[in-house]
């Protein structure tokens, strides 16, 4: 611990902290096992059981804090079961669904005393879903999206003085993710696509204090395919010009958006080399 010139600082410390040199080397194995049963023609059911991992980036490992010389993180781990079905009804329906159960270990996390630490634990259980509906033969309707729980599996007090307790949610988590497209050909060679975009309501906050309540948002694209080679998009995302968060968070005592785009127009321009 010296200054700039090189000075050993006081007992109390100064800015620069010069930890020896040192290399982190994280191994893992990421294995997945899955079977399949086709039911017949237009059923098939599948089970799947996998594991993940995520090793710590430079911030996590190398940011420390005046006290610390070294973090002493792990790989963060997920072991995961999936069970779901896909198929079709007849040749206008087709569908897709899974459930899954989610455990996470050695989630990285800043302690009361702000430094990094890998003991926290998360669960994670939901439903995904695919629809998609020939309702007409220029008519094309599907919808996609999840809704899940995500719960913290520990108990700790947290930078900031916020306390996770178990079986509480986990912050800017959303439960519900949905969209929603109506895509119509309405000449040989246009389609125009309506889209609902929701994000459902979420905690800003660990200790599920504060809550951002979610938005829904409507995008428009025409796409018309000139010649051949020759393609021109017109795309109009946030139609009804809606106010929303990419991102929202409590911290500092006070409400954090990082806001999305408004109303706004692209063309794309495309050719395709024959």
């Amino acid at each position: 611990n010296t200054d700039e010139d090189g000075i050993p600082c006081p007992f109390s410390g100064c800015l620069y902290s010069r930890p020896a040199d040192r290399t982190d080397t994280f191994t893992n194995v990421t294995p997945k096992l899955g079977l399949t049963f086709l039911a017949n023609d237009h059923l098939a059911v599948y089970a799947s059981v996998a594991r993940g991992y995520r090793a710590p980036d430079t911030s996590e490992l190398y940011r420390l804090q005046r006290q610390q010389s070294i973090a002493e993180l792990d790989s963060e781990r997920l072991d995961s079961v999936e069970l779901g079905m896909r198929g079709d009804i007849g040749d206008r329906f087709k569908y897709a669904i899974a459930a899954f159960d989610m455990r996470k270990d050695n989630v990285i996390f800043r302690d009361a005393n702000a430094f990094n630490v890998s003991d926290g634990r998360t669960k994670h259980r939901g439903l995904e879903y695919e629809l998609s509906w020939m309702a007409l033969e220029n008519l094309l309707l599907s919808a996609a999206g999840t809704y899940a729980k995500h719960e913290y599996d520990f108990d700790r007090e947290i930078e900031g003085g916020e306390v996770i307790v178990a079986g509480r949610e986990v912050d800017t988590a959303p439960r519900h993710i949905h969209t929603a497209r109506a895509s119509w050909r309405f000449l040989p060679a246009a389609t125009a696509e309506l889209e609902l975009m929701s994000v459902g309501s979420y905690y800003l906050d660990a200790s599920n204090q504060h809550e951002y309540e979610g938005h829904n948002l409507l995008n428009l694209r025409v796409g018309w395919d000139v010649s051949p080679s020759w393609g021109v998009t017109l795309r109009l995302n946030n139609v009804t010009d809606r106010v929303y968060a990419d991102r929202a968070d409590f911290a500092f005592g006070n409400y954090r958006y990082f806001p999305g785009r408004d109303r706004t127009l692209f063309v794309e321009l495309r050719y395709t080399g024959i």
